[in-house]
């Protein structure tokens, strides 16, 4: 669940920002990775899929096992203790 939560709020993050600056923006690692072991996706269009894909992917992903209740935006980090 790690590798959701931070490729999510990572895609979350720079979605307008990279998007909008480059739509053709793509990500560096095999696609397999991104794909979570108990909600397999042997769909993505590329072995390095677009970041959109990805986004799409980890969106997904969220709401069918509901975690977006869980997800915590407009929140400022001050710091790990």
């Amino acid at each position: 669940m790690v590798l959701l939560f931070t490729t999510d709020l990572l895609c979350l993050a720079t979605e307008t920002n990279i998007m909008l600056k480059d739509p053709e923006c793509a990500v560096d690692i095999l696609a397999v990775f991104y794909s979570l072991s108990f909600a397999l996706n042997p769909n993505f269009s590329k072995v390095f899929p677009p970041h959109a894909e990805i986004l799409e992917y980890s969106n997904s992903i969220a709401e069918r096992f509901d975690v977006n209740r869980y997800i915590v935006t407009n929140t400022e980090w001050e710091g790990a203790y």
